[in-house]
C-alpha cells in the first residue's frame, strides 16, 4: 500500500509542560493575518474611548513574524476618568468560558518611553454584563519584548471573555504580538512558526497516475489541492500553508513510505532552536 504524507505546516511550542492546553481563544494571535483586507488585523479591534491614544497595525516591530499591536500616548492631561486615559486592543469578539474554570493568557509586550502602564487582562462578562477583569503584570518606561501572563478562574455567571490589551495614563508606545489565551493553568508560553519553504517539494503522489509519468491523484473533498495558501487554523494552533507561486512552484513536502527507490522516508528539518513540543499538520493519502 502506498502512503503520502504531505506536511503543510510546522509550529515550535517552547514550553515546560503543555498542560490543560486544549485550544486557543485569541483569533490571529500573532496579528499576521488581515484576510477581508480592511487593513486591519483580523480578530482585533482598536478602542481609544475618549482617550488621545493612537492604534496602528505595526509592520516593523513584532515579536514573531513581521507584525505587532501598537498603542502610543494614551493620556488626557488633566483628565481622572479611565475612558479618558486608555487605549486599548480588543479582541472582536466574546468567547465562550464556563464559570468556575480557569484560564490562562500570555502576551508578549515591548514599551518605550511608557510613563503609565501597559499590560494584558481576561475581561469576564455574563449573558448581559461586564463582571470584572484579570489583569497580567505591568510594564512601565522602555522594556524589550516580555512575556506577560495572568492565570485565573472565570467568575460565578461568567459566559464569555474578551482580551483587551492597554495602555494606561500614559506617554510612550507600547507593542503587542504572540497573544494568548486558553483554558487551564499552563500552555505553551512562546508559540513561533517556522517556515518550511526552503525544504518543500511537490513529489509525485502516484507514478502510475495519468501518463504514466506521475502526477496527483484524486482525494475527494481532503485534496490539499483544496487548501487555500496562507494561514490555516487547526485546533487552535495556526499553521502557514505555502503558496507555490510564491516558492518556485512548490507547494508542500511529501514523503511516501513505499514507492519510487529516490523518494525519502524521511526528511530533515533545520531548527535551530530548542524546543519541547512540535505541532504538525499534515494530510495522509491512503494511510492507516
Amino acid at each position: 500500500m502506498r502512503r503520502t504524507l504531505a506536511v503543510l505546516g510546522l509550529w515550535m511550542a517552547f514550553s515546560a509542560s503543555l498542560g490543560a492546553w486544549e485550544k486557543d481563544f485569541a483569533v490571529n494571535p500573532s496579528a499576521e493575518a488581515d484576510r477581508n483586507r480592511d487593513g486591519m488585523p483580523d480578530g482585533w479591534r482598536a478602542a481609544a474611548y475618549h482617550s488621545p491614544a493612537q492604534h496602528a497595525w505595526d509592520k516593523d516591530v513584532a515579536h514573531s513574524g513581521k507584525a505587532g499591536l501598537r498603542i502610543r500616548d494614551s493620556i488626557r492631561p488633566g483628565e481622572k476618568a479611565w475612558n479618558q486615559n486608555v487605549g486599548r486592543w480588543t479582541s472582536a469578539t466574546k468567547r465562550p468560558v464556563i464559570a468556575g474554570e480557569t484560564y490562562t493568557l500570555s502576551a508578549w509586550v515591548k514599551t518605550q518611553d511608557v510613563t503609565g502602564t501597559a499590560s494584558a487582562c481576561i475581561a469576564w462578562f455574563s449573558d448581559r454584563d461586564w463582571l470584572k477583569e484579570s489583569y497580567t503584570k505591568s510594564l512601565s518606561g522602555t522594556n524589550d519584548w516580555t512575556r506577560l501572563s495572568v492565570t485565573a478562574k472565570a467568575p460565578p455567571r461568567a459566559t464569555g471573555a474578551m482580551i483587551y490589551l492597554g495602555l494606561s495614563r500614559s506617554k510612550g508606545t507600547a507593542w503587542f504580538d504572540d497573544i494568548h489565551m486558553a483554558r487551564g493553568d499552563s500552555f505553551p508560553g512562546n508559540l513561533r512558526p517556522l517556515d518550511i519553504a526552503a525544504v518543500c517539494n511537490t513529489g509525485f503522489a502516484d507514478e502510475t497516475a495519468g501518463d504514466g509519468k506521475g502526477g496527483w491523484t484524486d482525494q475527494g473533498k481532503n485534496d490539499m489541492r483544496n487548501l487555500p495558501p496562507g494561514e490555516l487554523d487547526c485546533r487552535g494552533v495556526t499553521f502557514r500553508v505555502v503558496d507555490p507561486k510564491a516558492n518556485d512552484g512548490k507547494s508542500c513536502i511529501v514523503l511516501r513510505g513505499k514507492g519510487r527507490e529516490t523518494f525519502p522516508e524521511a526528511a530533515c528539518l533545520p531548527v535551530n532552536r530548542k524546543c519541547d513540543t512540535l505541532y504538525f499538520l499534515h494530510c495522509c493519502a491512503w494511510g492507516r
